[in-house]
């Protein structure tokens, strides 16, 4: 890490510091982590089920499908 100062004026730093002058800059964190939000990734999963019909229905259906038979026929 290098941390140059720099003055309103002056082209040049006014001073600079790095880790090879002090060791408590080396491999010195540029975050926090205590203020990282987690991030947890969700699965969803849909499941998809086909129609049941009723017996009820079954039976209204083919009923249906019997009468058109027969009175087709006539």
């Amino acid at each position: 890490m290098l941390i140059d100062l720099y003055e309103l004026g002056y082209a040049d730093p006014v001073a600079t510091i790095s880790s090879d002058d002090v060791d408590s800059l080396y491999a010195l964190p540029l975050e926090s982590g205590d203020r990282d939000t987690v991030y947890v990734e969700e699965v969803y999963v849909e499941e998809v089920h086909g129609g049941a019909m009723s017996w009820l229905m079954v039976s209204l259906l083919g009923s249906l499908a019997w009468r058109r038979r027969f009175m087709n026929k006539k």
